[in-house]
C-alpha cells in the first residue's frame, strides 16, 4: 500500500485513519455473529499450527495503524519520504521490484490521483537509478 503527498504530515493525516481498513480485504468473509477478534483468531490459526509466529504477528496487527507505521507495512509520506522507505525495504528484503497499491480503503479519488501522480513525478525518478544489490 502506498500513499504519496505533499508533505509527510499532509500524507499521514490522510491515510491514518484509512490504514486499519485497507487489509479488510485479506480476511476471509465474516461468518453471522462472529467478532472481529474471532474472525481475526480464525484467520491466524493455520499459522499458529505452522508455528510461523512472525505472520501471526503481523496479520493480527494488520489493522492496527501504529503497528502498520512502525513496521512499514505501507509507504506513507512526501515523495522523498516514500523513496527512502522503498529503498530501505528493497535492501531487507533483496527486491528490486516494486509493485503498489494505490487504490485503498475509502480513499477519495482526488487523493488517489494526486498520490499516483506525485509518487511518478518525485519516487520513480530517485528509484530509477537504484540498485540494491
Amino acid at each position: 500500500m502506498v500513499y504519496v503527498d505533499e508533505t509527510d504530515e499532509r500524507a499521514m493525516q490522510v491515510a491514518r485513519n484509512r490504514a486499519a481498513k485497507a487489509y479488510q480485504g485479506f480476511l476471509p468473509p465474516q461468518r453471522e455473529d462472529e467478532s472481529f477478534e474471532e474472525l481475526l483468531e480464525r484467520y491466524t490459526e493455520p499459522y499458529k499450527k505452522r508455528g510461523d509466529l512472525k505472520s501471526i504477528e503481523t496479520r493480527l496487527n494488520l489493522f492496527n495503524a501504529d503497528y502498520i507505521f512502525e513496521n512499514q507495512v505501507m509507504f506513507v509520506g512526501s515523495p522523498d519520504t516514500v523513496a527512502q522507505q522503498i529503498m530501505s525495504a528493497s535492501k531487507i528484503g533483496l527486491f528490486n521490484t516494486f509493485m503498489g497499491e494505490f487504490n485503498f480503503a475509502d480513499l477519495p479519488e482526488k487523493d488517489l490521483m494526486r498520490s499516483i501522480r506525485l509518487f511518478a513525478e518525485g519516487v520513480i525518478p530517485v528509484l530509477r537509478s537504484f540498485e540494491p544489490y
